[in-house]
C-alpha cells in the first residue's frame, strides 16, 4: 500500500473510532438473543371462548384478574365524588400485536407489552415505563386544568368492560368513565387488530373548566435492551412544530424543562428502538415538555414528561387524538403520513440516503431470502462488483506508485532542503507518467459512506434487531460474543467476538499481498490488530460485511494479478525527468 492509501485506512479508522462521540453529541451514538417474531395469534391471556367476534365483554374474568391482580388506592381528591378508599380494577387488551393493561385509578396505561418483539430477557417488550425509585407507574395519557385544580389521573375511572379480545381486521372499544360533583370525565379507546394505532376520543361535561388545559404522558418509553447505557444514548423527545422538527434531550444528571408555544402537530418520545406518540386531530397550540436524566451508567435512566398546549371551546371538550405505541419501524411510521418517520436515526445528512437506501435495499432481498446474514452476502458481492472497475484501477494505481517510489526517494533526497521545488518536481514527475497519486483512494472513499451507513443500519435499526445468521451469530444487531470476560479492556470491550478476529486475519492478508515497500511493515501488521479490537464491540452484522468484503479483495487481486505487468520508468536525474516506459 503506498502512503496515501495508509493515510486512508487511518482516517477510517480514526472517524470509526469518534462514531460514539458523534451520537452523543447530535443523536448520538446506551442482550440473552431473542428472534424477531411474527405477530401472535391471539393468547390465552383473554380467552377466545368469552369474547364474541364483536369484541363483547368477558363473562369469566377469573383469567384476567389472576394476571392483573387487585389492590386498593387511598386519598381522594379534588373534584372526585366517591368514598375516601375505593378499589383499583383493571382491564385487558389484546390483539394481534400486542397486550394492554389500563388501571382504574387515573385511567392510566400501567403495561403494554408488543407481542412481535422479545425485551431480549426472555419476555415480550413492555413498552410503559416504571418508576424505578418510586415503583410506581408513571401517569399518561391524561388531562390536566391548572386553574380549575384538575387533573384526571387522580380520578376513579371505570371500564366498561373488564377485557377485549380483538382479532385481526377487527376493532374494539374501551370506555373509561369518571363520576364528578355535576359532571363527567369519559376516554373512548378505540383499538385496532391491523397495527399499532389508537384512537383516544377524551370529552368532559357538565364542569365549569378553564378553556386552556394539556394532554400529558409521563415516564417516555421503558429500556428494553441489556446495554441500557446505548439505549438512553438514543432515548429522546420530539415536537413537529409549525412542519419542522425539534429534538428535546437531557444529556447531564439534572432536570430541564421547555414550553413553546405554536403549532404542534404531534409529539413523541423514543428509545432505541420503540417510540410513542400523541397526535391530536387539528393543532396543538404549544408544548411543555421536562426531562431528567438519573446517571447515565448501567443502571441509569431518563424521565420525559410531554404535554400538549390545548384549548377548548365553550363549557364541554370533544377532542381526539391518535396514539402510536410500537416498533419504529419507517415503513409503519411512514403510513401515519404524519413525519414521525424523521424521528429516527438515519445519521449525517451525507450519510442518510445512503442508510435509506441500504435498509430498502435489505428488506427488498428480505422477502425472497428470509435469513438477513445471507442478505449481507449478496449485498456484499453486489458492492464489490459494482465497484470493481475502480478496484482494478486502484490496484493499477498502486503498482504505478511503486514503480515511482525508487524516484520519488531520489528527488525528496536531492530536495530536502527544498521543499517546494520537491513538491513541484513530484507533480511533474507525475504528470510525465500520467499517474493520479490520489486514484488509489477512490474506492476506499466511495466505501466510507457505505460503511457509516451500515454501521447505522445495522445498530439502530428494528429490523435487524433479534435477526440471527447462523451457528454462534444469533443477532446481527448485536456483536457475536461468545465469551463475556467479566470485565473491560479499553478499546476491546468486556467480550470476546468471532468475526472480528476472522476480519483481522483477512486485513492482514490483504495489506500483506499490496505491501511491497518495507516501510510498511509496521502498518501490515498494525491495521489488522486496530481493526479487531475496533469490531470487537461493532453489530456482527457489520462485522461480516466487512469480513466478506475483504475475502473478495483477496480473491479479485489473485484474479487481475496476471494482469498487471510491472510498468517500466526512465528517470534521467541530471534533467530531473522521468519517462513512461512500456506496460
Amino acid at each position: 500500500m503506498d502512503k496515501k492509501t495508509i493515510l486512508a485506512f487511518v482516517l477510517i479508522g480514526i472517524i470509526v473510532v469518534l462514531m460514539p462521540y458523534y451520537y452523543k453529541l447530535i443523536s448520538p451514538a446506551p442482550a440473552v438473543q431473542e428472534q424477531t417474531a411474527k405477530p401472535a395469534a391471539v393468547s390465552d391471556t383473554v380467552k377466545e371462548k368469552e369474547i364474541s367476534p364483536a369484541g363483547e365483554q368477558v363473562t369469566d374474568t377469573a383469567g384476567i384478574k389472576e394476571l392483573a391482580g387487585e389492590g386498593t388506592v387511598a386519598e381522594p381528591v379534588l373534584w372526585q365524588d366517591t368514598a375516601a378508599v375505593y378499589e383499583e380494577k383493571f382491564a385487558l387488551v389484546e390483539t394481534p400485536y400486542y397486550i394492554a393493561k389500563f388501571s382504574s385509578s387515573g385511567g392510566k396505561i400501567i403495561s403494554f407489552r408488543l407481542k412481535e418483539y422479545s425485551d431480549r430477557r426472555g419476555g415480550i417488550t413492555e413498552m410503559i415505563m416504571k418508576n424505578p425509585v418510586k415503583e410506581s407507574y408513571y401517569p399518561n395519557a391524561y388531562l390536566t386544568f391548572q386553574r380549575s385544580n384538575l387533573s384526571t389521573d387522580k380520578l376513579n375511572f371505570h371500564f366498561s368492560r373488564e377485557g377485549i379480545n380483538i382479532r385481526p381486521g377487527e376493532s374494539g372499544e374501551l370506555i373509561l368513565t369518571a363520576e364528578l360533583s355535576g359532571g363527567t370525565v369519559r376516554y373512548v379507546y378505540t383499538f385496532d387488530g391491523d397495527n399499532y394505532r389508537i384512537n383516544l376520543n377524551t370529552s368532559i361535561q357538565g364542569l365549569n373548566l378553564d378553556d386552556e388545559y394539556y394532554f400529558r404522558w409521563d415516564g417516555g418509553v421503558n429500556v428494553t435492551e441489556l446495554d441500557t447505557v446505548q439505549d438512553l444514548s438514543y432515548s429522546k423527545a420530539y415536537a413537529m412544530m409549525g412542519g419542522v422538527l425539534e429534538t428535546f434531550d437531557v444529556k447531564s444528571r439534572g432536570e430541564k424543562r421547555i414550553s413553546p408555544a405554536g403549532q404542534v402537530s404531534w409529539i413523541a418520545v423514543r428509545a432505541k428502538y420503540f417510540e410513542i406518540a400523541m397526535i391530536p386531530e387539528g393543532n396543538s397550540q404549544g408544548i411543555d415538555f421536562a426531562g431528567k436524566k438519573i446517571s447515565g451508567g448501567k443502571n441509569g435512566w431518563k424521565q420525559f414528561n410531554l404535554a400538549l398546549k390545548m384549548e377548548k371551546s365553550g363549557n364541554e371538550l370533544n377532542q381526539d387524538y391518535m396514539l402510536f405505541i410500537g416498533p419504529m419501524d419507517s415503513q409503519r411510521l411512514s403510513s401515519l403520513r404524519m413525519g414521525l418517520e424523521e424521528t429516527m436515526n438515519w445519521g449525517w445528512v451525507v450519510i442518510k440516503p445512503f442508510s435509506k437506501v441500504i435498509l430498502w435495499s435489505f428488506k427488498l432481498l428480505h422477502h425472497i431470502i428470509p435469513n438477513y446474514g445471507i442478505v449481507i452476502i449478496i449485498f456484499s458481492v453486489v458492492i464489490k462488483l459494482i465497484l470493481w472497475p475502480l478496484s482494478k484501477k486502484q490496484n493499477k494505481s498502486m503498482k504505478q506508485m511503486q514503480a515511482l517510489s525508487p524516484y520519488l526517494k531520489e528527488l525528496k533526497e536531492k530536495y530536502k532542503g527544498d521543499p517546494q521545488k520537491f513538491q513541484k518536481e513530484q507533480m511533474r514527475l507525475f504528470k510525465e507518467n500520467k499517474i493520479n497519486p490520489y486514484g488509489g483512494c477512490l474506492p476506499m472513499i466511495l466505501q466510507m459512506p457505505i460503511l457509516f451507513a451500515l454501521f447505522i443500519v445495522f445498530r439502530s435499526t428494528i429490523e435487524l434487531r433479534g435477526a440471527p445468521f447462523m451457528l454462534w451469530i444469533k443477532d446481527l444487531s448485536l456483536p457475536d460474543t461468545i465469551l463475556d470476560l467479566g470485565f473491560t479492556i479499553p478499546m476491546y470491550g468486556n467480550q470476546v467476538s468471532i468475526l472480528p478476529i476472522i476480519m483481522g486475519v483477512t486485513t492482514f492478508f490483504q495489506s500483506k499481498s499490496t505491501a511491497t515497500d518495507p516501510n510498511q511493515k509496521m502498518i501490515v501488521y498494525f491495521m489488522p490488530i486496530f481493526l479487531t479490537l475496533l469490531f470487537n464491540s461493532f453489530p456482527s452484522g457489520l462485522t461480516l460485511y466487512y469480513t466478506l468484503f475483504n475475502v473478495l479483495s483477496i480473491a479479485q487481486m489473485k484474479m487481475t494479478k496476471e494482469e498487471a505487468r510491472p510498468m517500466e520508468v526512465h528517470f534521467d536525474s541530471s534533467k530531473k525527468k522521468a519517462f513512461k516506459g512500456r506496460n
